[in-house]
């Protein structure tokens, strides 16, 4: 059987960002001590692909009965039931929706072939991380999200500054896996005025971090992902390219 490696390299094909046409805003940011990224539309160009025809493809490729319920159908009523429950922006484990869908399959290699031929990824351009900073990651992601990003654009995070909504079954733009990364950073004694977030999308990424205390920059590089809100609060700095990182920090000592 073909590895996640393997299947994620072999279905992940170059992408380029679309230009948004906005301008950076680079504001020298003084006393950042931690770089905290979104994942989907910020460290990887997204693309979502038809759902209806990438559940076809895993039908044949695999031999599977049509399923009896859509894949969006169980996600909603799992979300629902949670939302019943006092979760305002809840999260599933997709391995488990899978496993309603399909409970004689293997789960995971499902899953991870659906994602892959119904959402294309590609590392974004221009990322060097300051070897002096910690790495964090606050992102809305599934299991197989960090299967990819090792496979695509590895990092040196840590396990504890890796935050992801699938752990904790809570999503953005709830304040949740921001406040689990503030404490994470705290046990390194980090303040949140430390922490620099980058995000795409305004409300989901930049508000909540905002919230949490920490500085914010939209990541506006790619018209795909690229939600902005102009009447929202404004981040502290707007970046079209992730090299540009460099002078937010005022960071020399870069690593690829």
């Amino acid at each position: 059987m073909e590895s996640p490696s393997s299947l994620i390299h072999n279905l992940s094909d170059p992408l380029e960002p679309i230009p948004t046409g906005l301008k950076p805003v680079l504001s020298l940011l003084q006393g950042i001590r931690c770089l905290a990224f979104d994942i989907y539309g910020t460290l990887l160009i997204s693309e979502r692909q038809c759902p209806q025809s990438a559940m076809e493809a895993l039908v044949v490729a695999h031999g599977l009965p049509k399923p009896k319920f859509s894949l969006e159908d169980l996600i909603a009523h799992h979300h629902a039931r949670a939302q019943s429950e006092g979760i305002k922006y809840p999260e599933v484990e997709i391995r488990d929706i899978w496993r309603e869908l399909y409970p004689d399959h293997n789960s995971e290699r499902l899953a991870l072939h659906y994602e892959l031929l119904s959402h294309h990824v590609w590392p974004m351009p221009g990322l060097q991380l300051p070897s002096d900073l910690e790495i964090a990651v606050v992102s809305n992601a599934q299991f197989y999200t960090p299967l990819i990003l090792e496979a695509l654009r590895p990092l040196p995070i840590s396990p504890d500054l890796a935050v992801y909504s699938y752990q904790h079954l809570q999503a953005k733009p709830g304040l949740f896996l921001f406040e689990k990364l503030k404490k994470a950073l705290s046990r390194r004694n980090i303040l949140p005025s430390e922490v620099l977030y980058l995000g795409n999308d305004h409300k989901k990424d930049l508000l909540p971090a905002k919230k949490t205390g920490f500085r914010t920059a939209l990541f506006a590089g790619d018209a795909r992902s690229l939600a902005f809100s102009s009447g929202a609060s404004p981040p502290d700095a707007v970046i079209t390219h992730l090299s540009q990182l460099s002078s937010l920090s005022g960071v020399s000592s870069l690593t690829h």
